[in-house]
């Protein structure tokens, strides 16, 4: 947390992280002198965003530093500035952006927790989250909860399978985005 704290500033309310000059220990000597690529790196970089944002979504940070090339997703790092520890579990966005790293929009969970708040599969065919047209032409319900699935029954129409998921999601703690 030391290291990143010195290497960057974390902006909470936007959620942006942005390179602090880098000091001169923190760069290796190679064909050029660890001075020459400190001022190199601090000329271009000092006060701009870092981190770069991937085809996931999610930004990451990555740097170099005494010949060592380290990368953190910008979510975590943001959490262990803010909080000054690193975290222990998973961390959630919670509006389910994840590119947002502002502190009000991150919390700690478990990954239990973390995928009660999952946006729906690309692969879902339903259009809803724990439903699925069984080849006799009914809804099925279900939900993981308690390290499983729980079938919640078969229904002739969507409506009421949508309903029994909809209540399963609230006495297991889903979050009320979960699937969208």
């Amino acid at each position: 947390v030391d290291f990143l704290r010195k290497i960057l500033r974390y902006d909470a309310e936007t959620g942006t992280l942005y390179w602090r000059e880098r000091p001169q220990d923190t760069f290796r000597s190679g064909t050029q002198s660890a001075e020459h690529i400190s001022k190199r790196w601090n000329k271009t970089r000092v006060g701009a965003p870092a981190g770069t944002t991937y085809e996931t979504g999610y930004v990451r940070i990555q740097w170099k530093a005494m010949g060592v090339k380290s990368h953190l997703a910008a979510h975590r790092v943001a959490w262990a500035i803010y909080h000054g520890k690193i975290p222990a579990c998973e961390i959630d966005h919670i509006n389910g952006d994840r590119a947002d790293n502002r502190i009000e929009n991150l919390r700690e969970v478990t990954r239990v927790q973390n995928n009660r708040n999952k946006k729906k599969s690309k692969n879902n065919t339903s259009g809803v989250t724990g439903i699925y047209l069984t080849p006799e032409g009914k809804f099925r319900a279900i939900i993981r909860a308690g390290g499983g699935n729980i079938n919640l029954g078969t229904f002739f129409n969507k409506f009421d399978a949508i309903l029994a998921r909809l209540l399963a999601e609230k006495k297991y703690g889903y979050t009320a985005r979960h699937g969208l």
